[in-house]
């Protein structure tokens, strides 16, 4: 059977009630927070009652670590600034390869630049006639 309703009346808006209980829904999200909260509190005084041990725990440095200053452990050192010093050696790598210099002068060996010593080669290449292959060697048994 189907109601109808007056044109100025409007439909009562309802839900299943077995479905959705909202009471619960809020009570599950209440819970949820306030243990999270209480989460959130129990650990950050666990790790200030850590702090408090540790710095209990840790003996005062001695008195004449104060006054040297300028001391440095042994070598070898970490880097202090190591992106500097790879920039550094960059550097020094592309200067070397990019200019004229001695290797061992006793010998006569020298270095050139990159592009340059291409160039030579090239040029030695090009003026060097090609040699003659030798002829293909007859397969074996035919006789010529």
């Amino acid at each position: 059977m189907v109601r109808h309703l007056p044109p100025d009346a409007k439909p009562k808006l309802a839900y299943e009630g077995v479905d959705v209980n909202p009471r619960s829904i809020t009570r599950a999200a209440g819970i949820l927070f306030s243990t999270t909260v209480l989460a959130a509190v129990v650990s950050v005084g666990f790790f200030v009652l850590l702090a408090r041990r540790e710095r209990a725990a840790d003996p005062p440095p001695p008195p004449l670590a104060h006054t040297e200053t300028g001391r440095q452990p042994p070598a070898p050192r970490l880097q202090a600034a190591p992106l500097a010093d790879v920039a550094s050696l960059h550097r020094e790598e592309e200067e070397v390869l990019s200019s004229y210099g001695w290797v061992d002068e006793g010998k006569g060996i020298a270095r050139v630049p990159i592009e340059e010593a291409m160039r030579l080669y090239v040029a030695h290449a090009r003026a060097t006639p090609a040699s003659p292959s030798p002829p293909p060697a007859a397969p074996p048994g035919e006789a010529r």
